[in-house]
């Protein structure tokens, strides 16, 4: 795995890290090198926290046929939104890109605890 911003250059080359904006949101974006493969031959799933990339190309000629397929599994870290996951294919870089954004956390919240008074048991004397 490397930090994104870093060259992809085949298929396999996979990237991942977090991303601050300058609003403080944070996100998770993941990279994969998809040169070879066009935008409909690729699927990304989700279930639970797991993201999975699958590719398939097939093309025949006379010369031959050519087939590439391509399968990754990554485990999304805690504290990702799963249902506002998206995902970007840019044709002309051959980069899949799949970002995650963070849950909003809340500040912490004081919150006053009630005390309930216990009554002692009346002495019998």
């Amino acid at each position: 795995m490397r930090p994104v911003g870093t060259e992809l250059r085949t298929y396999h080359d996979f990237a991942a890290e977090d991303v601050v904006e300058k609003d403080g949101k944070k996100r998770h974006l993941l990279q994969f090198a998809m040169t070879g493969f066009k935008p409909e031959e690729v699927k990304v799933k989700a279930c639970g926290s797991r993201v999975t990339v699958h590719a398939r190309h097939e093309e025949k000629s006379e010369q031959g046929s050519v087939y590439r397929e391509f399968t990754q599994e990554y485990s999304l870290p805690d504290g990702v939104n799963i249902n506002a996951l998206k995902s970007l294919f840019s044709e002309n870089e051959g980069i899949l890109k799949i970002e995650a954004p963070y849950l909003a956390s809340e500040a912490p919240k004081e919150t006053e605890i009630p005390i309930e008074r216990e009554e002692k048991p009346a002495e019998n004397t």
